[in-house]
């Protein structure tokens, strides 16, 4: 066996011998290996061959090193291959268009990050996940076509593509993970399914120019911070069937103007807009049936705290809790309809 990361990292690395005897290589055993030119594979080995600068292993199906560094600028994944192995083409400087073909099914962790040229990637129908950190710091890709076969994206999966503009995601996807699409910076619009279940925490933090949101209320919570620091977000409407937001969900949205939260949320966590400074009437805590906030700043303290221009704001009968600063800091705040059902107002 030849452990994870065996040898990344090893720059002056530039040939290397496998004997028969390994059974298993590690992902990432030869990751940053940029002078790798040749891996000799043993002729009676039954789990590896080395073709033309890749290295193939289980027949040819799974895809584990790519070492053309600084060769090609475009490459199509062969027929034969069902996975790309996790750090694949990790830190390939000069790829910049890749095909995945439809009989790919996982793109494994870290298959394409740090590949800086790569502006296009193509994914046929077929693949189902889309590895942890898969494309993260990508900052010249500018398109991607996810096919409706994918189920999953992955944590981090293009974090740090800060030249991604627009992104589709098929209805075939129920779980965007943790940081997904986290600071991309140019990203400025973004289509949420209604299949989708889960948005992770910081799924789209920082992603400073998206405009306008609509979850669908197929997502039953919003993750801490997902779309934190969004400065560039000026509408959200939640879709009925969400029933929690999360910490920091909106949190320093600076440009945000109008929130639409449905009465299927039972709960908005503390800091969820804390220094959303355009909101300016307490609609943002309106629902549009009744029957469904029961507490405000759940769990932590300043669901709207710091929302320095807010001036009023309706709490509809319900409400149960009003934590800790809440409004601390909205200082234009001049009127506050508080219902009877309120039984508990936290300090500050």
């Amino acid at each position: 066996t030849i452990g994870e990361g065996a040898f990344a990292g090893c720059t002056s690395l530039k040939e290397i011998k496998i004997p028969k005897s390994v059974t298993e290589i590690g992902k990432g055993a030869f990751s940053g290996c940029t002078s790798l030119n040749s891996i000799i594979v043993d002729k009676g080995n039954p789990n590896y061959e080395f073709i033309d600068g890749i290295l193939f292993s289980n027949n040819r199906k799974k895809l584990h090193t790519y070492i053309r560094h600084n060769k090609e600028r475009m490459y199509t994944i062969p027929d034969s291959v069902t996975t790309i192995g996790n750090r694949a083409f990790e830190g390939c400087t000069s790829l910049q268009e890749i095909t995945i073909p439809k009989r790919v099914t996982t793109i494994g962790g870290c298959a394409f990050s740090d590949c800086a040229s790569l502006t296009s990637v193509t994914i046929e129908k077929g693949v189902e996940a889309i590895g942890n950190s898969a494309f993260l710091g990508c900052k010249n890709l500018k398109e991607i076509t996810i096919p409706d076969s994918v189920t999953e994206i992955g944590q981090d999966a293009f974090h740090g593509c800060k030249n991604l503009k627009e992104i589709t995601i098929p209805e075939s996807v129920t779980t965007i993970r943790v940081g997904a699409f986290s600071g991309c910076t140019s990203l400025q619009e973004i289509t949420i399914p209604k299949s989708v279940t889960t948005i992770g925490v910081h799924a789209f933090r920082n992603c400073k120019n998206l405009k306008n949101v609509d979850i669908p209320g197929s997502v039953k919570a919003i993750g801490g911070s997902a779309f934190g620091n969004c400065t560039g977000l000026t509408s959200v409407k939640i879709g009925k069937g969400v029933t929690y937001i999360d910490l920091g969900a909106f949190e320093n949205c600076t440009g945000l103007t109008s929130v639409t939260i449905p009465g299927s949320v039972k709960k908005i966590s503390g800091w969820s807009f804390m220094d959303c400074e355009s909101l300016r009437r307490g609609d943002v805590i309106k629902t549009n049936d009744s029957g469904g906030l029961r507490y405000l700043s759940w769990g932590a303290i300043g669901a709207f705290n710091y929302c320095k221009n807010l001036t009023s704001v309706t709490i509809e009968d319900g409400v149960e809790t009003i934590g800790v600063e809440s409004f601390r800091g909205c200082e234009r705040l001049q009127k506050i309809t508080i219902p009877g059902s309120v039984t508990s107002i936290g300090g500050y």
